[in-house]
């Protein structure tokens, strides 16, 4: 038995596909329950995610091809060209290189975002899922907290996460850089498109207190507002014909619109200033072209970043998370070396209590026929001497079965493996061990 990984990810696989392939939370207990219905399959866990589905398995399987099936017949993949096409998009990794790769994973080292974190949670609710629903055992029950402390030792001894890499990213650490207490200041969002809906996510994890958001759409301002699920938060919505109303609200305002033309002027930030009696502001124009003003830029107390400052700061956290990535290889190696080293330990401790099984079974069976013969009123000396003699024979009988066939075959290996487990020695050896004592 082995342990495999088999997946999709945004490497290879267009988003359609990756789409086609995904597993939703509430489908996941019911497609373990299915994968592990196939008798060579013995746990499971499902990771699934907009950049990657895979599967984590611990098989008797030696080839990927029923897997695959399993996977191709579960999302509907009747058509033959399909199913090809996802054969030739899968990766698939065994033992060593399948634990390597799950660390990387987990460190955000194989991310679409070099280093980014949210991997890890992802997948830590993707083994508890299948915990609860009972397709993890021993082998996955060790693989993937092993995988956890990993990921948290590469994240906490490297910088892999520690440098922004989105121009989204670099705009809200600027507003925390530049404000005290951010999570009590003003913030405006102006737009309500991906990267708007980005940095809200971002300021959700702040837990903002005061948030407005200007749009040309209403319906679209409250979607986001829907979409970020948070409470005890104060929400304005204006439109974009309202910008000169609530900008003296904003310390921080964010930008990023389709607008071809500038929507916020030097005249409407001066305005504003005055209206805050001159207390600092913030705008963050994350569009192309332009949503404010070059010239805002030169006022007293207003910082002005466009996209060109943030992507050079992202660029430069990019950089500084790829030097940092080289130091994390040589952690994820470490920590895979590791593992299996306590796998090997694992396997050798499954084979003994196997063993101690298979005597203690003949032992008890030995005890029971003495037994009955002692009430029968049989001789205790010759039970006792039939209780050794036979005892002996039944738990030597395979090994000299084996240690005859290796003879045969001339397998010396076997045969000093042997005489290594039982410790034998020749009379003369034994003699001259003895006269030494």
């Amino acid at each position: 038995m082995a342990y495999l990984i088999l997946g999709i990810n945004h490497k290879k696989a267009p988003l359609a596909l990756r789409e086609q392939m995904a597993f939703t939370d509430a489908q996941l207990p019911q497609a373990l329950l299915s994968l592990c219905r196939d008798p060579l399959i013995h746990e499971a866990v499902i990771l699934s995610t907009c950049n990657r589905t895979e599967l984590y398995l611990y098989t008797e399987h030696k080839d990927i091809a029923p897997v695959i099936a399993w996977l191709a017949d579960h999302h509907g993949l009747v058509h033959h060209l399909s199913r090809r096409k996802l054969s030739d998009l899968l990766y698939n990794y065994w033992q060593k290189q399948a634990m390597e790769h799950a660390v990387r994973v987990a460190s955000g080292l194989d991310s679409m975002v070099l280093g980014e974190s949210q991997v890890l949670n992802q997948i830590k609710a993707a083994y508890h899922t299948a915990v609860q629903a009972g397709t993890t055992a021993v082998y996955l029950g060790r693989f993937f907290p092993h995988i956890f402390t990993a990921a948290k030792r590469i994240r906490s001894h490297t910088d892999i996460g520690r440098h922004p890499v989105s121009v989204a990213y670099v705009a809200v650490k600027l507003a925390q850089q530049l404000f005290s207490h951010i999570a009590q200041r003003r913030f405006l969002l102006v737009g309500a498109g991906k990267t708007i809906q980005l940095i809200a996510q971002y300021l959700r994890n702040h837990h903002m207190e005061h948030l407005a958001i200007a749009n040309r759409s209403r319906q679209h301002a409250l979607h986001l507002v829907d979409g970020l699920n948070i409470k005890h938060t104060q929400i304005k919505i204006y439109t974009l014909e309202e910008l000169v109303r609530c900008l003296p609200e904003a310390d921080v305002v964010f930008v990023a619109t389709a607008s071809a033309v500038p929507l916020i002027s030097r005249t409407m930030v001066e305005q504003a200033m005055r209206k805050r009696k001159y207390q600092s502001m913030m705008l963050l124009d994350l569009a192309v072209p332009r949503n404010v003003a070059e010239d805002v830029g030169g006022l007293e107390d207003v910082y002005l970043y466009t996209v060109d400052h943030l992507q050079s700061m992202a660029d430069e956290g990019q950089e500084r998370r790829k030097q940092a990535a080289a130091q994390a290889e040589l952690l994820v190696m470490q920590e895979v070396t590791d593992f299996m080293n306590k796998l090997q330990g694992l396997a050798a401790t499954a084979g003994i209590r196997s063993i101690l099984g298979q005597v203690h079974t003949l032992r008890e069976a030995e005890l029971a026929r003495a037994m009955e013969a002692l009430k029968k009123g049989s001789l205790p000396e010759k039970i006792i001497y039939e209780l050794a003699y036979r005892l002996t024979a039944k738990i030597m009988h395979q090994p000299i079965i084996q240690m005859k066939k290796a003879a045969e075959t001339q397998d010396e290996r076997y045969i000093a493996l042997a005489e290594h487990l039982w410790q034998t020695e020749n009379e003369e050896d034994r003699d001259d061990r003895e006269d030494g004592e």
